[in-house]
């Protein structure tokens, strides 16, 4: 539910060119995430994850406006649309 800390891995993505901005399969260690949208967690990550299931695997689609919108970050450009496939390992705490 929202504002649970969940363990998770995943891979994020560029809907315009499927270009991996994010992933900690690559490095190699699960992320524990609260579920609240801040600097570092997209409200459309935290949208697609609330109400799942541990053990489940997670499609999100996050539309700029629930991405980084008009300002873009580091490595996604302004008014992307972004992917990410999230594996939900267990609740921290």
């Amino acid at each position: 539910k929202a504002g649970d800390k969940v363990v998770v891995k995943y891979t994020a993505l560029l809907w315009s060119d499927s270009s991996v901005f994010d992933s900690t399969w690559t490095k190699g260690q699960a992320k524990i995430v609260t579920l609240t949208p801040s600097d570092t967690v997209t409200k459309g990550f935290v949208k697609g994850l609330v109400g799942q299931a541990v053990g489940s695997q997670v499609l999100i689609v996050a539309p700029p406006s629930d991405g980084y919108g008009s300002a873009g970050s580091a490595g996604v450009p302004a008014g992307s649309t972004l992917i990410y496939v999230v594996d939900i390992l267990g609740v921290d705490g």
